[in-house]
């Protein structure tokens, strides 16, 4: 119950806006990168850089999730399974803006299609970005989906640990 706590933690960590340059450092760079492209591709590289810190951490939990499982049976397998669900949205969030910004920064230089969208389009288009960065940044507003879903899988930990831990202090 102590690791999904400290996890949670972590994931607010992780989803932290605000970064450090040298958090950014192993991202692999273009070489005609200006300063603010890079600024932006660091942004989303960020949170995979602190997931990857924190790779022990949470490859120790998932692999508690066979002995919880001998212990408690299969109701514990939904908080493991929302959490693993949860970093991989993380991640392939953070991939996709990525992507989104090297697409835009080739059009931007003459490169690639570009298509003129309507503004139905493209307000569908800034849409799915920002509920891609509403995966991979927490900015401490009420109603942040993956905040509630990390409260919510850590509630379910603990309403099976907590009668087994009461049950051993009597």
């Amino acid at each position: 119950m102590a690791d999904f706590y400290q996890v949670r933690d972590v994931f607010r960590w992780v989803r932290s806006p605000a970064g450090f340059a040298e958090e950014a450092a192993e991202r692999p760079r273009d070489k005609d990168e200006n300063e603010d492209f890079s600024r932006q591709l660091d942004s989303y590289f960020v949170p995979l850089a602190r997931l990857h810190a924190d790779r022990a951490l949470l490859s120790a939990l998932h692999a508690k999730q066979y002995r919880f499982r001998a212990v408690f049976g299969e109701k514990v397998q939904a908080p493991f399974q929302e959490l693993r669900t949860i970093e991989a949205e993380i991640v392939a969030s953070a991939r996709m803006l990525t992507r989104l910004a090297k697409a835009d920064a080739r059009k931007a230089k003459g490169f690639g299609t570009v298509r003129e969208l309507s503004a139905e389009k493209l307000q569908e288009d800034l849409k799915r970005r920002e509920q891609h960065e509403e995966r991979i940044w927490d900015t401490g507003e009420e109603g942040d989906e993956i905040v509630r879903r990390l409260d919510s899988l850590v509630s379910d930990i603990e309403a099976v640990c907590r009668p087994a831990i009461e049950a051993r202090r009597t």
